[in-house]
């Protein structure tokens, strides 16, 4: 089961030290969840629904089911300050404005919230409705809790995983319902899409950092902080591809675009001015041959010599950031920095290779990443060859992290990832699921040592088209890249 998994960034160095002196955890999304029944729509005729009412019912309670469903009683955050239906109504303002005349009505929101989620809840939603004065509208609008038998929480909500996590779910259903007869006219199950290849999925994300423990026993600031940012990043994104599922023949922002929400993390970015880019991945590439029934898996690792990687990551970042800050040149020492790999689940220690500099603010270092599931790190390509549909890609696995320069203290982390929309071929029959691009197999070296310097120039043209595209989505994750990120660095909160 594929899951959304909000991850720490670690140094492969830090599992040798003792937990105290460990850096603080810092979280990202990289994988994506699939639930055993997947989101329903139906559409209908929208010709005669000009004026439309908005009635929002999901952000009144947000309980946390830390039992399987097995206790009458739940412990609850208390997300009054959140403004979770006002969120909702103005994404649908945003939106649906220029199809519709969206108006306010007087509703009670929390009888809305509870009405019963069982068979009957047509019925129930139309009755309710009936009591409500029609302030000269053809339909109602309503942001409602899905149906009972829907995986996860009734709309927002977290739930303790098979692991012992934190879900945190946006669970919600748009329902468009006759103003006169009360009859529904079109509904969709809320869900989310991460990729351009990838399926409709449940929208959850599962979150580290934030424990089971930590909510019963409240919630300190920055751990409740942690929990909004990332529930309204979750909601916003959903609330978009429900409004696609509907087809009201509106314009909609493209998958993944950063207009849609602000990053869940942006606010833990402190003011920067001045920022200096360091790239430390580039001094080597591993060529994996992962096993399969017919060939045992094994991995070649080769220098990369005078390619000029990391001297290309730092331009792709560097023209991303001066849209919003000044990028200045500062000593490192980019040797140091290249034995440095990131594993995600721990904390990040002190980096080295960074001297203190009151040249810059922050330091945005692009260092190794060695995922869970993923046997190799830092930059490669694989190929794949069962007895059938062989195929090859270059990968990144790689993370960004913010450094406060006069410190050297840890302010952020992001694993780098797939952008929404890829600037090159997808791997279609064999995937790692991390940054990765389509390669020719011809390309693949049987000896890496004895990589010829065509297959190296082609191999830097494929794994820098593959970065111009995931560097601007790390660098939005971090909150450096969003697009109300004024040029002097200063943060509108």
């Amino acid at each position: 089961m594929k899951r959304l998994i909000l991850v720490a960034l670690a140094a492969l160095m830090a599992l040798a030290e003792p937990a105290a002196a460990r850096g603080a955890y810092y979280y990202i999304p990289v994988f994506t969840w699939s639930s055993p029944r997947m989101p329903t729509e139906s559409t209908g005729s929208y010709k005669k629904i000009q004026k439309v009412a908005v009635l929002s019912a999901i952000g009144t309670d947000f309980p946390f089911d830390d039992d399987g469903g097995m206790s009458a009683k739940a412990p609850r955050i208390d997300i009054s300050r959140w403004a979770i239906d006002d969120l909702v109504a103005t994404t649908l303002r945003k939106y649906l404005g220029g199809r519709f005349t969206l108006l306010d009505t007087p509703f009670d929101r929390q009888a809305l919230r509870d009405l019963p989620r069982d068979s009957d809840r047509k019925a129930a939603l139309a009755n309710y409705l009936k009591t409500l004065a029609n302030p000269g509208v053809d339909a109602y609008l309503v942001v409602r809790p899905v149906a009972k038998d829907v995986p996860g929480a009734a709309a927002l909500g977290l739930e303790l995983t098979h692991d012992f996590r934190l879900a945190i779910w946006s669970n919600f259903e748009i329902d468009l319902i006759d103003a006169h007869d009360f009859s529904r006219i079109a509904y969709a199950e809320a869900r989310i899409k991460f990729r351009d290849e990838s399926d409709i999925q449940r929208p959850v994300v599962v979150l580290d950092g934030v424990t089971p423990r930590d909510v019963t026993a409240g919630l300190k600031p920055h751990q409740a902080d942690t929990v909004r940012g990332a529930t309204q990043e979750l909601l916003a994104r959903t609330l978009v591809e429900t409004l696609r599922a509907l087809d009201f023949g509106v314009a909609l922002p493209p998958l993944g675009d950063h207009s849609i929400a602000a990053p869940a993390f942006a606010n833990r970015t402190p003011t920067i001015h001045t920022i200096a880019v360091v790239s430390a991945v580039g001094n080597a590439l591993s060529f994996v041959s992962p096993e399969n029934v017919t060939t045992p898996g094994h991995v070649q690792v080769t220098p990369t010599g005078e390619m000029g990687l990391d001297e290309a990551f730092e331009a792709i970042a560097r023209e991303v950031l001066q849209q919003h800050y000044t990028v200045k040149a500062v000593p490192t020492d980019r040797q140091k920095l290249s034995y440095f790999n990131l594993i995600p689940g721990h904390g990040i220690p002190q980096l080295p290779g960074l001297m203190p500099t009151q040249e810059v603010d922050a330091y945005a270092v692009i260092l190794k990443s060695w995922t869970v599931e993923n046997r190799w790190q830092g930059l490669g390509a694989w190929h794949w060859t069962p007895l059938f549909g062989s195929e090859a890609a270059v990968y990144a696995d790689y993370g960004i992290v913010l450094v406060n320069a006069a410190t050297l203290r840890v302010l952020n982390g992001v694993v780098g990832k797939r952008a929404a929309s890829a600037g090159c071929p997808q791997p279609s029959r064999y995937s790692t699921r991390l940054p990765e691009c389509r390669m020719k197999e011809s390309l693949f070296p049987r000896d890496a040592a004895k990589l010829s310097e065509p297959a190296k120039a082609e191999l830097r043209a494929r794994l820098i088209e593959l970065m111009q595209s995931s560097i601007p989505e790390a660098l939005y994750d971090l909150g450096l890249n969003a697009p109300d990120a004024p040029l002097d660095g200063t943060r509108a909160h």
